[in-house]
């Protein structure tokens, strides 16, 4: 009897030492899952953007994006698929190691990686959303910088072609000046043919000698005019 008693305690504590080896591999198995999947989340600035309560709002993260330099798109992505990676992992580990899990490990691992797989889809939309957004922005920023570089060509065009006008209208003017000169000169070429004294002979020589004087001067000036005209249409 009492060597049964014995053999009986002996088998108890045998199970209970099975027992506690397998409940202790179980637990180290959870643990390398959910450590193996836990270890590639990122941490930096984003990992704050994303604590509370998944996601932050997107304009908190797209101000992370597009305040910094244009490669932290590629930062971000790369630490996500390392990320996405190490959770595909802890999932294989997981199918690995059920048959060695205790229930709860397993429930307790599985919430955990789906828990993490669910923050890693959202970081991803994320920086999809921040990375269209900034596309967007930047899209607005040219197109704006375009707008506005247009308006300037076109203020500047419309001052050139104002000018240009005001210079034709000062041209026209002095091409009606060359004309009633020319008339005049002519009028005065007649009275020196048809002169009957020499002292009114030379008078209207010397009105001939000023009137030639006016049209020069407004020969000129009519030649720089038209100088000005040819530089402003050279620049439209």
């Amino acid at each position: 009897m009492k060597a049964y008693q014995e053999s009986e305690r002996e088998m108890r504590q045998r199970k209970q030492e099975v027992w506690a080896q397998r409940v202790e591999v179980s637990e180290n198995h959870k643990e390398e899952i959910i450590y193996h999947a836990e270890s590639g989340r990122p941490l930096s600035a984003w990992e704050e953007a994303l604590a509370m309560p998944i996601l932050a709002p997107l304009e908190v993260v797209t101000k992370l994006v597009t305040l910094g330099h244009g490669s932290i798109f590629l930062d971000r992505r790369a630490s996500l698929q390392y990320w996405s990676q190490r959770i595909r992992e802890s999932w294989n580990l997981l199918k690995e190691y059920k048959e060695e899990m205790l229930g709860h490990d397993k429930k307790e691992a599985f919430d955990r990686l789906k828990a993490l797989q669910m923050e890693c889809d959202d970081a991803w939309r994320v920086l999809k959303e921040a990375q269209q957004q900034a596309y967007e922005e930047r899209q607005q920023a040219r197109e704006a910088q375009q707008r506005a570089f247009e308006e300037r060509q076109q203020t500047w065009r419309a001052k050139i072609e104002g000018e240009i006008t005001e210079l034709e209208n000062r041209l026209s003017q002095e091409y009606a000046k060359l004309e009633r000169r020319n008339n005049h000169l002519t009028t005065l070429q007649d009275k020196l043919n048809n002169a009957r004294s020499d002292e009114y002979r030379d008078r209207v020589q010397d009105w001939i000698s000023e009137e030639e004087d006016r049209i020069s001067h407004i020969r000129e000036k009519i030649g720089r005019i038209e100088g000005w005209i040819s530089e402003k249409q050279s620049r439209l």
